[in-house]
């Protein structure tokens, strides 16, 4: 026998613990802010992806991020016009250019 207790009554339940229908609540919560998250993140940044995105377009916004940041950085494209042996300005045109196409012409479209 428990001391102050009597034995016909239910255990106490610590007011943090929580139920079945609160985890699924909170369950459902995070999912609603997860995807809520995920198309706030796709509508800033439009290189992030998605389910149908294919190769080409996954490595087409790789590379042009890559030209971008090179572009932004002077450091960066000061490094890559000594080792082409370039000057800066022509670095930075060619890499301009380079954006427009940078893993080539696209593949063929797969009819459905």
């Amino acid at each position: 026998m428990q001391f102050g207790r009597e034995l016909s009554s239910p255990p106490r339940r610590s007011p943090w613990s929580t139920t079945d229908a609160q985890h699924l609540a909170m369950a459902e919560n995070l999912r609603y802010t997860q995807n809520s998250q995920l198309e706030n993140l796709h509508a800033r940044y439009t290189g992030t992806g998605h389910a149908d995105m294919t190769k080409y377009e996954w490595l087409t916004h790789q590379h042009r991020d890559t030209y971008a940041s090179i572009i932004g950085h002077p450091t960066m494209l000061s490094y890559v016009a000594i080792s082409d042996g370039e000057s800066i300005g022509r670095a930075r045109f060619e890499m301009v250019e380079r954006m427009l196409q940078p893993c080539g012409p696209p593949p063929p479209k797969e009819e459905d």
